[in-house]
């Protein structure tokens, strides 16, 4: 009995030492001020502090923090606003980080940050005093203060939206937009590809109309394209997004707005924006039998966005005639009915929210000629000729020659380049090309290209005289 007691005091006293060994070890490991150079593959904030004395590691550290201060800024993003965060106002606990690190692993420096400091900064940024107490402020803390701890370079930055616990206190921005297309087809083309279709503009990146096409694997007209294309170029106009490739027609299509076309064409012509914020966008559309609506939604911009016209011309057209044989004598025909040319500059104004100036920059600048209207004419016009030195009127005197004349004489002349070679009748005898018998003299009105009269006179109306002028007989009697 006496040997069994012996045994269990062994034990006991066996335990007693080893545990307090083993405890004895990890408290000063980890509780008690680390006094010795450190083991190897130590780091402290991604230091290495392997072999190094306490003051030494002291010191490394400090230039290291004195680094990390100038290397990089951390941001407050709000509504695309950005808000520097001075790294100073956190607090490093350098000699104390160093004491209760850990040999053989990774420690974190001892930092702290006043939540004081960060609510003054979020609401200097979002102006508004209630934003902190629908705010995940403990969370946003330690993610602050985690980046200072182990001294992580370059920019970093912070959406105060992604900490809201209620996001009806989030900014947005939604623009609405409207194209009027007759075209039923170019409409059912774009009911049947665009119905419930988001289009992504994603944060920071290019995004090109065509490739979307194509990745969505929608199959639409270069018409169709274009009217896509118009629309979304016509809702960016009101935000801050780029425009790296962008084409017009050289006639304004009948469904555009001047100053907002944006033409498509398969492997040739492409929309291509880009997104500089640090959130997406999307656009939806909506077809009718009519219209189509285009929407833009997304986080409130940096500063408030409209198009101011800058310039506007208008071009009136010609009119070009051109003359056509198969119209008949005084037709007249529009082969084209002609459009004013236009010329407009717009120009994207930014303003903050006090309403001052910040950034004004040229959104577009187009150009359609006019298009001249085309008349067709005939060739032949019908005129009515007047010479003063004939008399139309019937005459039963007689003429000086003791000619006869019982009606008009019949001067049948032919013409030759527009020149009647007919003869007039001067003091009872015939000029022009007569058949005399027995002294009467017979002018039958037949038309004459023969022989030509010295003393004919020149009647340049350009019409045929082919038969008699109007009278009441037609044979002349004299002596």
């Amino acid at each position: 009995m006496q040997s069994l007691k012996t045994l269990l005091a062994l034990l006991v006293c066996t335990a007693f030492i080893f545990t307090f060994s083993f405890v004895g070890s990890m408290i000063t490991d980890n509780w008690l001020p680390h006094k010795s150079a450190f083991s190897e593959k130590t780091l402290i904030a991604n230091e290495e502090v392997s072999n190094k004395s306490k003051d030494e590691v002291v010191k490394k550290l400090e230039a290291a923090r004195d680094a990390w201060l100038t290397d990089g800024t951390i941001f407050f993003e709000w509504s695309g606003e950005l808000r520097p965060f001075d790294k100073n106002h956190f607090i490093f606990y350098i000699p104390e980080s160093v004491d209760y690190a850990q040999d053989s692993t990774t420690n974190s420096l001892n930092v702290e940050l006043e939540s004081s400091i960060l609510l003054a900064e979020i609401e200097a940024l979002t102006n508004s005093p209630d934003i902190f107490a629908a705010l995940d402020s403990e969370k946003l803390l330690n993610d602050l203060i985690e980046v200072a701890t182990m001294l992580k370079g370059g920019n970093q930055t912070f959406f105060i939206a992604d900490y809201l616990l209620d996001d009806t206190l989030i900014e947005k921005t939604s623009i609405d937009s409207i194209l009027k297309v007759s075209d039923k087809k170019v409409l059912d083309e774009l009911k049947a590809g665009l119905s419930n279709k988001e289009v992504p503009v994603p944060a920071g990146q290019a995004f090109s109309v065509h490739d979307w096409l194509l990745k969505e694997n929608i199959m639409l007209s270069d018409e169709a394209s274009s009217v896509v294309a118009s629309m979304i170029y016509q809702l960016l106009a009101s935000t801050n997004f780029a425009v790296l490739e962008r084409h017009i027609s050289t006639e304004l299509p009948e469904w555009a707005v001047a100053g907002y076309e944006a033409k498509m064409e398969r492997g040739k012509m492409d929309l291509v924006i880009e997104n500089p914020n640090n959130s997406d966008f999307i656009v939806t559309f909506s077809i009718d039998s009519s219209t189509v609506l285009g929407t833009m939604s997304g986080p409130a911009l940096p500063y408030v966005y409209s198009i101011e016209e800058e310039n506007k011309e208008s071009y009136t057209p010609k009119t070009i005639v051109q003359y056509s044989a198969s119209l008949l004598n005084n037709q007249k025909k529009v082969k084209e009915e002609g459009k004013d040319g236009v010329f407009i500059k717009l120009q994207r104004v930014a303003k903050d929210a006090s309403g001052a100036v910040m950034e004004t920059v040229s959104y577009s600048e187009d150009f359609y000629p006019p298009i001249h209207r085309i008349e067709q004419h005939s060739l032949i016009r019908n005129t009515v000729a007047t010479n003063p030195d004939i008399d139309t009127d019937t005459n039963s005197g007689t003429t000086p020659g003791n000619t006869s004349n019982s009606g008009s004489s019949n001067n049948g002349g032919s013409n030759s380049g527009g020149t009647n070679t007919g003869g007039t009748n001067t003091g009872g005898t015939n000029t022009g090309n007569s058949n005399n018998t027995g002294g009467n003299t017979s002018n039958n009105g037949e038309n004459n290209s023969g022989n030509t009269n010295t003393n004919n006179n020149n009647d340049n109306d350009n019409d045929n005289d082919s038969g008699n002028e109007p009278g009441s007989g037609t044979d002349n009697t004299g002596k």
